[in-house]
């Protein structure tokens, strides 16, 4: 044991399950893909891939190796275990824009700069 307390380590399955599957259906919307269309590409029945976002049941590892394939996104942008204390809202944002395309991170990029140096009322 290396000293932590156990239960510091521990995790909560059905939450992060949820959190890990609304990455998923935000990254399948930016991709516009329909859950058909993306079960066809993964390889898996649309059944399967309709339960899961659905919160009916739980994605196994294997699964969700395959629908990051079939995406062309890093399982670990669904995994990710994010140690910076944002809020919801900020999280929200973070998993939007890694989302999108680089070319949009590019617009995004600008339009903040843009917003930063706006002076309402000057």
């Amino acid at each position: 044991m290396d000293g932590k307390p156990r239960d510091t380590l521990q995790y909560k399955p059905d939450l992060e399950c949820k959190k890990v599957l609304k990455k998923i259906d935000m990254a399948r919307k930016s991709k516009n893909l329909s859950i058909h269309r993306l079960a066809e590409k993964a390889g898996i029945a649309s059944s399967t891939l309709n339960e899961m976002l659905h919160g009916k049941t739980a994605p196994q590892l294997y699964t969700l190796y395959k629908i990051c394939n079939a995406m062309g996104i890093p399982i670990s942008e669904f995994l990710g275990d994010t140690r910076v204390d944002v809020n919801d809202i900020e999280m929200d944002f973070l998993t939007k824009y890694r989302c999108l395309p680089e070319w949009k991170h590019e617009m995004l990029n600008e339009y903040l700069e843009m917003l930063i140096q706006y002076k309402r009322g000057e």
